[in-house]
């Protein structure tokens, strides 16, 4: 039985190891494995993969972006925007004011006497807290 398990190890290794000797000498040396390159102007071969494809495409389309400008007096003034334009506001109506000072104490009310003549204690004990009297 060891002998069985030994030679599927010594197999699985040749087979492993004859895979990263295809891999690392078959390539070119100027792009990994797989790689797409892309020729410079100047002759140098670049590799590229999907990443930076796509970093590529990113900043080309950030470059038109840049390139947009807005002029707010043509904008505003172009007929298409003004006739587009509908006030869907809603008029405010006029309340009462309140009192100049809203934190000041309520005279005249005997909802606040009832207020301040409860007391508030603690307790002690499992489930302490608040309690009104």
């Amino acid at each position: 039985m060891k002998s069985k398990i030994t030679y599927l190890i010594i197999i699985v290794l040749v087979i492993l190891g004859a895979y990263w000797a295809y891999t690392k000498f078959s390539s070119s040396g100027s792009a990994p494995a797989g790689g797409v390159t892309v020729t410079t102007a100047d002759g140098t071969v670049v590799p590229t993969d999907d990443a930076t494809r796509q970093a590529e495409e990113f900043i080309q389309i950030l470059q038109n972006v840049n390139q947009v400008t807005l002029d707010n007096k043509s904008l505003l003034s172009d007929p298409i925007f003004r006739d587009q334009l509908q006030d869907y506001g809603k008029a405010i109506e006029d309340r009462p004011i309140g009192r100049p000072n809203p934190f000041a104490p309520v005279t005249g009310l005997d909802v606040i006497n009832k207020a301040t003549s409860t007391k508030a204690t603690t307790t002690a004990g499992a489930g302490s807290g608040l309690f009104i009297e």
